[in-house]
Order: C-alpha cells, then structure tokens, then sequence
C-alpha cells in the first residue's frame, strides 16, 4: 500500500505523494537528496497532509463538538490533532533544513515554508541561496 496516497475512510486519498514529489525535486535541485533521505521526505509529506485534513475537519466540523455520553460541550479533537501534526511537520522539516545546511548549502527558506513549490520564484530564490552558499564554502 502506497501510504502517500492511501484511499480514506471517505472515499478521498491523503493526497501526501505531491507534497513529497515537490520537496524531492526541490532537494535534487540543490543537491541534497541522498543526504536527506526518501524516508524523512515521506514522513514530512505524511505529517503536512494529516495536519491538512485535521485543519480541513476543523473547517468542516467547527471548533466546538459534544463530548461523548455527557453531552458536555468542548474543544473539537481535530485541533489538538492539527497542532500536533503541524509541531511534527516543524520539527520534520527543521531536520531536513538542518542536513541541508551541514551540506553546505543555506537555505534562508525552503520553498515548502514560502507557500509551495508551484511558485517558480520561490523555487529559484531558494535554489539560487544554496548555489551561492556552496560557493563560498568552497
């Protein structure tokens, strides 16, 4: 089973495989491929598509929901499991961000952090950063 795009429980799929596909290209782009690793790159793309679809069902469900038998009114789930994959995706791309730079190359900000990798600026921007960072270290 391909977990990137495993089908859900609605019928959808995660919809993880562009989120790494984009950040692959990105790090054979400046050369840190091998380095980072397809695992770290899948764990990444996993944890930014969960926290997606626990933002989504915030939007979808809204913020307050009945808690079980009681009835009482609380917090939704789906924020607590937002923040949890969104501190997860932090600290995923912080350690591909942190070989990245033990590679020689600075990245100021990854494409991913700029808003996706569709923006052909951004992805030269960044691009354009670790060339001129593995110059001067050479």
């Amino acid at each position: 089973m391909n977990l990137l795009n495993a089908p859900q429980k609605d019928g959808s799929s995660l919809d993880a495989e562009p989120i790494a596909a984009e950040l692959t290209n990105w790090l054979n782009e400046i050369g840190c491929m091998e380095a980072v690793g397809q695992y770290l790159v899948e764990q990444y793309a996993l944890s930014v598509a969960r926290w997606r679809q626990s933002e989504e069902a915030v939007s979808r469900l809204g913020l307050i929901a009945k808690r079980g038998r009681s009835g009482d009114v609380g917090a939704s789930p789906y924020i607590g499991i937002a923040e949890q994959y969104r501190k997860q995706s932090t600290e995923l791309l912080a350690e591909i961000n942190r070989i990245v730079r033990l590679n020689g190359i600075t990245p100021i900000r990854s494409p991913i952090e700029k808003g996706g990798f569709n923006d052909a600026h951004n992805q030269r921007t960044a691009y354009d950063a670790g060339r001129s960072a593995r110059a001067i270290h050479q």
